[in-house]
Protein backbone atom coordinates (compact mmCIF):
# COMPACT_ATOMS: atom_id res chain seq x y z
CA UNK A 1 0.00 0.00 0.00
CA UNK A 2 1.34 3.26 -0.53
CA UNK A 3 -0.62 6.48 -0.80
CA UNK A 4 -1.25 9.91 0.80
CA UNK A 5 -3.75 12.11 3.02
CA UNK A 6 -4.28 15.84 1.96
CA UNK A 7 -4.85 16.59 5.45
CA UNK A 8 -1.79 19.05 6.21
CA UNK A 9 0.43 21.21 3.72
CA UNK A 10 2.92 21.21 1.14
CA UNK A 11 5.60 20.26 0.28
CA UNK A 12 5.29 16.93 2.43
CA UNK A 13 4.65 15.48 5.61
CA UNK A 14 7.08 12.60 6.08
CA UNK A 15 7.42 12.41 9.72
CA UNK A 16 4.59 12.86 12.58
CA UNK A 17 5.29 12.98 16.29
CA UNK A 18 4.10 10.68 18.48
CA UNK A 19 1.38 11.85 20.68
CA UNK A 20 -0.09 10.95 24.22
CA UNK A 21 -3.22 12.41 26.35
CA UNK A 22 -3.22 11.20 29.22
CA UNK A 23 -5.13 12.57 32.47
CA UNK A 24 -3.85 13.12 36.00
CA UNK A 25 -5.33 13.65 39.39
CA UNK A 26 -4.52 14.51 42.92
CA UNK A 27 -6.51 14.57 45.84
CA UNK A 28 -7.63 18.24 46.35
CA UNK A 29 -9.72 18.55 49.30
CA UNK A 30 -9.78 21.92 50.94
CA UNK A 31 -7.67 22.71 54.46
CA UNK A 32 -7.19 25.85 56.77
CA UNK A 33 -6.43 29.12 55.24
CA UNK A 34 -7.60 29.81 51.51
CA UNK A 35 -10.25 26.92 50.30
CA UNK A 36 -10.29 26.61 46.81
CA UNK A 37 -13.82 25.71 45.83
CA UNK A 38 -13.64 25.58 42.18
CA UNK A 39 -11.10 24.97 39.40
CA UNK A 40 -11.85 24.70 35.70
CA UNK A 41 -9.95 25.77 32.61
CA UNK A 42 -9.45 24.72 29.28
CA UNK A 43 -11.88 23.22 26.31
CA UNK A 44 -9.46 20.92 24.87
CA UNK A 45 -6.58 18.28 25.93
CA UNK A 46 -4.66 19.56 22.69
CA UNK A 47 -4.80 23.22 22.89
CA UNK A 48 -3.03 26.26 25.21
CA UNK A 49 -5.96 27.35 27.54
CA UNK A 50 -6.57 30.78 27.18
CA UNK A 51 -8.55 31.02 30.59
CA UNK A 52 -8.68 29.87 33.85
CA UNK A 53 -11.21 30.41 36.87
CA UNK A 54 -10.94 29.53 40.43
CA UNK A 55 -13.69 30.41 43.15
CA UNK A 56 -11.74 30.65 46.30
CA UNK A 57 -12.95 31.36 50.20
CA UNK A 58 -10.57 33.79 52.16
CA UNK A 59 -10.21 33.64 55.85
CA UNK A 60 -11.85 36.23 57.88
CA UNK A 61 -9.70 39.34 57.03
CA UNK A 62 -7.66 38.07 54.01
CA UNK A 63 -9.86 40.62 51.44
CA UNK A 64 -6.63 43.03 51.88
CA UNK A 65 -4.30 40.15 50.91
CA UNK A 66 -6.37 39.01 47.50
CA UNK A 67 -6.09 42.64 46.50
CA UNK A 68 -2.84 43.06 46.85
CA UNK A 69 -1.89 39.83 45.15
CA UNK A 70 -3.85 40.53 41.98
CA UNK A 71 -2.73 43.70 41.64
CA UNK A 72 0.85 42.98 42.28
CA UNK A 73 0.98 39.88 39.84
CA UNK A 74 3.15 40.45 36.91
CA UNK A 75 2.57 37.51 34.46
CA UNK A 76 4.17 37.21 30.88
CA UNK A 77 2.89 39.36 28.02
CA UNK A 78 -0.35 38.67 26.80
CA UNK A 79 -1.46 37.48 30.87
CA UNK A 80 -4.26 38.83 32.44
CA UNK A 81 -5.32 38.23 36.02
CA UNK A 82 -8.77 39.88 37.76
CA UNK A 83 -10.73 39.13 40.87
CA UNK A 84 -14.59 39.59 41.62
CA UNK A 85 -15.68 39.44 44.78
CA UNK A 86 -18.86 37.10 45.26
CA UNK A 87 -19.89 37.96 48.64
CA UNK A 88 -19.30 35.91 52.49
CA UNK A 89 -15.51 35.84 51.59
CA UNK A 90 -15.63 34.13 48.33
CA UNK A 91 -14.35 35.76 45.00
CA UNK A 92 -13.56 34.53 41.51
CA UNK A 93 -10.04 34.49 40.64
CA UNK A 94 -9.97 34.92 36.01
CA UNK A 95 -7.04 33.98 34.83
CA UNK A 96 -6.43 35.37 30.76
CA UNK A 97 -3.89 33.50 28.65
CA UNK A 98 -3.00 33.09 24.74
CA UNK A 99 -4.01 30.35 23.09
CA UNK A 100 -2.17 27.68 20.93
CA UNK A 101 -2.69 24.38 19.37
CA UNK A 102 -1.40 21.79 21.80
CA UNK A 103 1.73 20.93 19.43
CA UNK A 104 2.87 24.39 19.86
CA UNK A 105 2.70 25.14 23.22
CA UNK A 106 5.50 27.54 23.47
CA UNK A 107 3.59 30.07 21.23
CA UNK A 108 0.77 30.97 23.74
CA UNK A 109 0.07 31.26 27.28
CA UNK A 110 -1.28 28.54 29.21
CA UNK A 111 -3.54 30.40 31.44
CA UNK A 112 -4.16 26.89 34.08
CA UNK A 113 -0.74 27.49 34.96
CA UNK A 114 -0.31 31.16 35.34
CA UNK A 115 -3.72 30.61 38.00
CA UNK A 116 -1.98 27.36 39.99
CA UNK A 117 0.80 29.59 40.33
CA UNK A 118 -1.37 32.40 41.64
CA UNK A 119 -3.40 30.24 43.85
CA UNK A 120 0.17 28.83 45.66
CA UNK A 121 0.97 32.52 45.92
CA UNK A 122 -2.69 32.93 47.92
CA UNK A 123 -1.40 30.44 50.65
CA UNK A 124 -4.18 27.36 49.71
CA UNK A 125 -2.92 24.43 52.27
CA UNK A 126 -3.22 20.99 52.76
CA UNK A 127 -4.45 17.88 50.17
CA UNK A 128 -5.09 21.53 47.55
CA UNK A 129 -1.62 23.01 48.07
CA UNK A 130 -0.23 19.55 47.73
CA UNK A 131 -1.51 18.89 44.73
CA UNK A 132 -0.85 22.73 43.08
CA UNK A 133 2.65 22.22 44.02
CA UNK A 134 2.87 19.01 42.62
CA UNK A 135 1.11 20.19 39.24
CA UNK A 136 3.33 23.23 38.95
CA UNK A 137 6.56 21.45 39.60
CA UNK A 138 5.79 18.38 36.96
CA UNK A 139 4.19 20.37 33.89
CA UNK A 140 4.30 24.33 35.39
CA UNK A 141 4.69 26.44 32.47
CA UNK A 142 7.46 23.97 30.65
CA UNK A 143 7.18 23.36 26.93
CA UNK A 144 9.18 20.50 26.39
CA UNK A 145 8.56 18.08 29.22
CA UNK A 146 11.53 18.30 31.24
CA UNK A 147 10.34 17.93 34.44
CA UNK A 148 7.88 15.00 33.31
CA UNK A 149 11.40 13.55 31.77
CA UNK A 150 10.37 13.21 28.59
CA UNK A 151 12.37 15.67 27.16
CA UNK A 152 14.05 14.36 24.27
CA UNK A 153 15.26 15.63 20.63
CA UNK A 154 16.10 14.16 17.38
CA UNK A 155 17.55 16.41 14.05
CA UNK A 156 14.43 14.93 12.54
CA UNK A 157 11.59 16.39 13.97
CA UNK A 158 13.27 18.48 17.03
CA UNK A 159 11.97 18.38 20.82
CA UNK A 160 9.20 16.96 22.83
CA UNK A 161 6.20 19.17 23.34
CA UNK A 162 3.90 19.28 26.45
CA UNK A 163 0.63 20.84 26.86
CA UNK A 164 -1.71 20.99 30.02
CA UNK A 165 -4.94 21.57 28.37
CA UNK A 166 -7.69 21.20 30.61
CA UNK A 167 -8.36 21.25 34.60
CA UNK A 168 -11.12 20.85 36.55
CA UNK A 169 -11.63 20.45 40.28
CA UNK A 170 -14.17 17.60 40.62
CA UNK A 171 -15.43 15.55 43.65
CA UNK A 172 -12.43 16.43 45.75
CA UNK A 173 -9.80 15.59 42.87
CA UNK A 174 -8.21 18.11 40.77
CA UNK A 175 -8.06 16.23 37.28
CA UNK A 176 -5.65 17.92 34.36
CA UNK A 177 -4.99 16.59 31.09
CA UNK A 178 -1.71 16.76 29.53
CA UNK A 179 -0.62 15.85 25.53
CA UNK A 180 2.99 15.02 24.96
CA UNK A 181 4.56 14.65 21.75
CA UNK A 182 7.39 13.34 21.39
CA UNK A 183 10.43 13.05 18.47
CA UNK A 184 10.06 10.16 15.98
CA UNK A 185 12.71 8.38 16.82
CA UNK A 186 11.44 7.87 20.42
CA UNK A 187 8.78 5.25 21.32
CA UNK A 188 5.35 5.07 23.48
CA UNK A 189 7.21 2.25 25.34
CA UNK A 190 9.87 4.83 26.23
CA UNK A 191 7.64 7.42 27.22
CA UNK A 192 5.07 5.71 29.05
CA UNK A 193 7.17 4.31 31.81
CA UNK A 194 8.63 7.66 32.60
CA UNK A 195 5.39 9.51 32.49
CA UNK A 196 4.06 6.91 35.54
CA UNK A 197 6.87 7.59 37.08
CA UNK A 198 6.75 11.19 37.13
CA UNK A 199 3.35 11.34 38.06
CA UNK A 200 3.14 8.82 41.02
CA UNK A 201 6.59 11.29 42.26
CA UNK A 202 4.46 14.10 42.32
CA UNK A 203 1.04 12.92 43.65
CA UNK A 204 -0.66 12.03 41.13
CA UNK A 205 -2.47 8.88 39.37
CA UNK A 206 -2.28 8.88 35.58
CA UNK A 207 -4.86 7.46 32.98
CA UNK A 208 -3.81 7.40 29.57
CA UNK A 209 -6.47 7.87 27.00
CA UNK A 210 -4.29 8.16 23.42
CA UNK A 211 -1.44 6.43 22.71
CA UNK A 212 0.23 7.05 19.88
CA UNK A 213 3.49 5.79 18.17
CA UNK A 214 5.18 8.43 15.71
CA UNK A 215 5.35 8.20 11.76
CA UNK A 216 8.24 8.46 10.26
CA UNK A 217 9.35 7.53 6.00
CA UNK A 218 13.17 8.37 5.10
CA UNK A 219 13.41 11.16 2.49
CA UNK A 220 14.86 8.45 -0.22
CA UNK A 221 11.65 6.67 0.07
CA UNK A 222 10.00 5.56 -2.90
CA UNK A 223 7.07 7.16 -1.76
CA UNK A 224 8.77 10.29 -0.19
CA UNK A 225 10.46 10.85 -4.12
CA UNK A 226 7.19 10.33 -6.07
CA UNK A 227 5.12 12.46 -3.86
CA UNK A 228 8.24 15.52 -3.57
CA UNK A 229 8.63 14.72 -7.42
CA UNK A 230 4.27 15.74 -8.25
CA UNK A 231 4.39 19.00 -5.91
CA UNK A 232 7.79 20.23 -7.57
CA UNK A 233 6.73 19.37 -11.62
CA UNK A 234 3.73 21.85 -10.79
CA UNK A 235 5.22 24.25 -8.43
CA UNK A 236 8.79 24.51 -9.96
CA UNK A 237 9.73 24.47 -6.43
CA UNK A 238 12.57 22.46 -6.33
CA UNK A 239 14.19 23.43 -3.18
CA UNK A 240 11.27 22.81 -0.49
CA UNK A 241 12.09 19.64 1.43
CA UNK A 242 9.38 17.38 3.41
CA UNK A 243 9.03 18.31 7.09
CA UNK A 244 8.56 16.42 10.56
CA UNK A 245 5.20 17.95 12.61
CA UNK A 246 3.83 17.59 15.82
CA UNK A 247 0.31 17.43 15.00
CA UNK A 248 -1.44 13.97 13.84
CA UNK A 249 -2.89 13.16 10.78
CA UNK A 250 -5.13 10.39 9.08
CA UNK A 251 -1.61 9.47 7.81
CA UNK A 252 -1.02 7.53 10.45
CA UNK A 253 -4.43 5.46 10.20
CA UNK A 254 -3.22 3.32 7.54
CA UNK A 255 0.55 2.00 6.86
CA UNK A 256 2.05 3.63 3.84
CA UNK A 257 0.36 6.55 3.85
CA UNK A 258 1.83 10.20 4.43
CA UNK A 259 -0.07 13.55 4.84
CA UNK A 260 0.57 15.53 1.37
CA UNK A 261 -0.84 18.97 1.35
CA UNK A 262 -3.56 20.89 0.48
CA UNK A 263 -1.85 23.99 2.41
CA UNK A 264 0.43 25.94 0.39
CA UNK A 265 3.84 26.66 1.66
CA UNK A 266 3.33 30.46 2.95
CA UNK A 267 -0.27 30.86 2.37
CA UNK A 268 -2.43 31.87 5.20
CA UNK A 269 -4.40 28.94 7.09
CA UNK A 270 -7.93 29.41 8.89
CA UNK A 271 -8.11 25.77 8.24
CA UNK A 272 -10.23 24.64 11.90
CA UNK A 273 -11.58 28.26 12.08
CA UNK A 274 -14.15 30.82 11.59
CA UNK A 275 -14.79 31.46 7.86
CA UNK A 276 -12.76 28.39 6.72
CA UNK A 277 -11.87 28.73 3.04
CA UNK A 278 -9.42 27.96 0.12
CA UNK A 279 -8.46 29.67 -2.68
CA UNK A 280 -9.54 28.40 -6.21
CA UNK A 281 -6.06 29.13 -7.62
CA UNK A 282 -4.84 26.41 -4.91
CA UNK A 283 -7.58 23.88 -5.22
CA UNK A 284 -6.59 23.81 -9.25
CA UNK A 285 -2.65 23.88 -8.61
CA UNK A 286 -3.82 21.04 -5.75
CA UNK A 287 -5.44 19.35 -8.29
CA UNK A 288 -3.14 18.76 -10.58
CA UNK A 289 -0.67 18.26 -8.20
CA UNK A 290 -2.50 15.26 -6.83
CA UNK A 291 -3.68 14.28 -10.21
CA UNK A 292 0.45 13.82 -10.99
CA UNK A 293 1.01 11.91 -7.66
CA UNK A 294 -1.85 9.36 -8.17
CA UNK A 295 -0.74 8.20 -11.25
CA UNK A 296 3.13 7.95 -10.13
CA UNK A 297 2.17 5.94 -7.56
CA UNK A 298 -0.42 4.15 -10.18
CA UNK A 299 3.11 3.28 -12.00
CA UNK A 300 2.13 5.87 -14.73
CA UNK A 301 4.56 8.97 -15.76
CA UNK A 302 4.97 10.39 -12.71
CA UNK A 303 8.73 11.79 -12.63
CA UNK A 304 11.18 11.28 -9.68
CA UNK A 305 12.95 14.17 -8.48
Amino acid sequence: VAGFTPDAEYPLINGEKGIIIAGIAAPFRPGEGVQVESLQGGVAANSVPDTAEAVVCLPEGWEGRLRHTVESWRGPEGAKLAAEELGEGRSRLHMQGVPSHGSRPGQGVNAIAQLVRVLRTLGVEGEQRRALDGLDRLVGTEHHGESLGVCRYDDSSGYTSVCMGMARMEEGELQVSINPRFPVSHSTAEMVPILERSAGEAGFSIDFRRVDEPLYVPEDAELVRKLLAAYRTETGRTDDRPMCIGGGTYAKAMPGILAFGPLMPGEPSNMHEADECWSVESMVTSTRIMAGAIAALAGGNGREA
